[in-house]
């Protein structure tokens, strides 16, 4: 930053609406601070905070400073991100505002901590402009989510709204993500055919699965399959071609060395809910750094011509864990069932 993108970024705030309203959901705390009209642009203010987060920055913080000696696991991890939700926005349809609807068209947020200058001048501009803030005074602003909502069309100024009128965040579909944490021993080429009840280990809801098969994947026969094909020589040269392969190979035996493969279950589940298992070895190591070609982000999708079905007449599923490549041979694997994903209808967030 310099002052003269400061300059420019301070001088787009043309005219400030101030709401003031919140909301409470699931322990987590949201504040609407109001609108702004930004070069015939409406963009909502929005303010979120999260005690888990507030509590993992704490831990970092500590960690950093040598005052705790916990080592972080992978299980570990997986379990404390799953406590920070995604977005809660990346299910909102539109915005309701007494009779006027909003849809919007994108949003930009990050906290404190992530040092973005823009985020800290827009809350003192806010400041400047009149806002006078009654909640979330107390909390640092590193532990606080800033999101600024674009709203879709063109305004020639912010639309008047009445103090007392309800203002609805319409949500749509969404996934829940449930911890199980079951332990399970599998034995290759071993067809399953009872159901298996697992628990949530919050809502101590039960569910079933049923394991149709367990298999070895060989990932790299199928990356060679994926260059081998002859429609990509429609949009790359031969020479293209084998560059794209031998730069892709090297990344790729980062992740899974050549000649070893992955387990794949494949299962049939409740309707609407998918699986996700984990290697218990994998589980237990020390966290790492996540590099491109990690199985935290890199996935292996298995597809199928069409829609097959299960011992139990339901559809066949597939997870293939990725986190730890294992040898051709390999007749037993410890694993566990760590979370389940099911798809619901989210209730609407009313801001009072």
């Amino acid at each position: 930053m310099n002052i003269k993108e400061l300059e420019a970024y301070v001088s787009k705030f043309k005219e400030v609406s101030f709401i003031e309203r919140s909301a409470k959901v699931d322990e987590i705390e949201y504040h609407i601070i109001g609108m702004i009209w930004v070069e015939n642009n409406l963009q909502l203010i929005l303010l979120q905070y999260d005690n888990t987060y507030g509590e993992s920055i704490e831990e970092k913080i500590k960690n950093s400073l040598g005052r705790s000696k916990i080592i972080s696991t992978n299980r570990s991890e997986l379990t404390r991100e799953r406590r920070h939700k995604l977005h809660f926005l990346d299910t909102v349809d539109e915005i309701r505002i007494g009779q006027q609807t909003f849809k919007f068209s994108g949003m930009q947020y990050g906290y404190g901590y992530r040092k973005d200058w823009k985020i800290t001048a827009m809350l003192s501009i806010l400041l400047e402009k009149g806002w006078q803030p009654k909640s979330f005074t107390e909390y640092s602003i590193d532990e606080i989510m800033i999101t600024t909502i674009d709203i879709k069309g063109e305004y020639g100024s912010i639309p008047n709204f009445q103090r007392d009128e309800e203002i609805k965040f319409c949500k749509g579909i969404d996934h829940v993500q449930g911890l199980v944490e079951m332990p399970m021993e599998l034995t290759i080429g071993r067809e399953y055919k009872e159901k298996i009840w697992f628990v949530d280990k919050s809502t101590k809801e039960k569910h079933w699965l049923q394991i149709n098969n367990v298999y070895m994947y060989d990932a790299w026969a199928e990356q060679e399959k994926v260059y081998a094909d002859p429609q990509l020589l429609k949009r790359f040269s031969k020479e293209e071609l084998m560059k794209m392969q031998r730069e892709h190979e090297v990344e790729f035996a980062e992740f899974c060395p050549r000649g070893m493969f992955f387990p794949v279950i494949e299962f049939e589940a409740e309707k609407d809910i998918s699986l996700q298992f984990y290697n218990t070895s994998w589980l237990e190591a020390p966290t790492q750094e996540i590099t491109s070609f990690s199985c935290t982000s890199y996935g292996i999708f298995l597809t199928r011509e069409e829609e097959e079905l299960g011992h139990g007449g339901t559809p066949l599923h597939a997870d293939c864990i990725t986190d730890t490549p294992m040898d051709k041979d390999t007749k037993k694997i410890q694993v566990e069932l760590f979370f389940y994903h099911k798809v619901v209808d989210e209730k609407d967030i009313i801001f009072g």
